[in-house]
């Protein structure tokens, strides 16, 4: 009997471990500062921006991104052509372990096109990410005015 109930309090005792270890843990990939350019009225394409890091000991990728303000959300960068400033599509975002992207106006961002509504200064719209390794994250992006410097 004494055998047994050992190995509940140890079985207890890794439970309560695990669940502080989980607590505690560093997230697996962090997206943040996330906001969306304000469309004027009609306007079927916007650009989105973010800070995303991966805080994970594995090397990941966003294979997907959806959200129900547009029918197709894409990854984009801009570069130069000669003396032309071209964008281009880009299949997937990789993530190494420990890295850092941000996305912003004039490089790498994502493209919103197929907009179901114009989307106005304030507005919260949920975009979605799908990883390769992680699960799904469902993240809160704001609407702002885009600001010409």
């Amino acid at each position: 009997m004494k055998f047994g109930y050992g190995l509940g309090k140890l079985f207890f005792s890794f439970l309560l471990l695990e669940a502080a270890y989980c607590s505690f843990h560093p997230k697996t990939i962090e997206i943040r500062d996330g906001w969306i350019a304000e469309t004027p009225e009609g306007a079927e394409v916007t650009g989105a921006f973010f800070k995303i890091k991966n805080y994970s000991e594995f090397d990941d990728e966003i294979i997907s991104i959806q959200s129900s303000v547009s029918n197709d959300i894409q990854l984009h960068e801009v570069y130069m052509n000669r003396d032309v400033m071209s964008m281009r599509r880009l299949p997937s975002l990789r993530l190494n372990k420990g890295e850092f992207h941000e996305l912003e106006p004039g490089k790498m961002h994502l493209m919103i096109m197929g907009l179901s509504e114009p989307l106005k200064s304030g507005a919260k719209i949920e975009i979605t990410f799908k990883f390769k390794v992680a699960k799904e994250k469902r993240v809160e992006f704001v609407v702002k005015k885009m600001e010409f410097q």
